[in-house]
């Protein structure tokens, strides 16, 4: 009963989504500025990444704001704007970094779990998995109820959808729109 309920909150519809054309919620700027190129670069941007981080960690989705990333990060808000249009764009950055160490480490898990006995095998992969998540469980929950827009970068979609759904022949060329609910994003 009370999983269903928890599944069916985290893929009914997000609040707060603002609806555009066709019923589509409407999609910040995602995409960074620029990639950083030089090692002091490459060290704000970090540094920027981490700033998100802490703040969502403090003050959640709600107290994230470019000023409040750029202090936390120690660095001015046009060191900020350089590589970033907006706070969207440093939280997709910060989550796909996030995502894909995650998946990283689970499919390492994955390689130990096949080698121990099935049952503790399992036990072990999905203790890690929820050890990971709760690790940075303020990002995770922006990905999955207050950021509906972190689900249109394609790293949400792998780390949570793999498997999950299968195109039809018909459709193996276009990118899978599920209609199954357990599954819809």
């Amino acid at each position: 009963g009370r999983i269903i309920r928890v599944i069916a909150r985290v893929y009914s519809g997000f609040p707060g989504a603002s609806e555009g054309r066709r019923g589509r919620a409407q999609v910040p700027d995602l995409k960074p500025r620029k990639a950083p190129q030089q090692a002091r670069s490459r060290a704000t941007v970090e540094a920027l990444l981490e700033g998100c981080a802490r703040v969502l960690r403090e003050r959640g989705l709600a107290g994230l704001n470019t000023n409040a990333i750029a202090a936390r990060a120690g660095v001015g808000i046009g060191s900020l704007y350089e590589f970033f249009p907006n706070r969207e764009a440093v939280l997709a950055a910060r989550a796909r970094e996030r995502l894909g160490a995650r998946r990283a480490e689970v499919a390492e898990g994955l390689e130990e779990a096949l080698r121990r006995p099935e049952d503790e095998g399992l036990v072990f992969l999905l203790g890690l998995i929820v050890e990971r998540v709760a690790a940075e469980r303020n990002l995770f929950r922006a990905l999955l109820r207050e950021a509906p827009f972190l689900r249109e970068i394609p790293e949400t979609r792998r780390a949570i959808g793999d498997g999950c759904h299968r195109p039809s022949p018909r459709r193996r060329r276009r990118a899978c729109r599920p209609r199954c609910g357990a599954c819809r994003w």
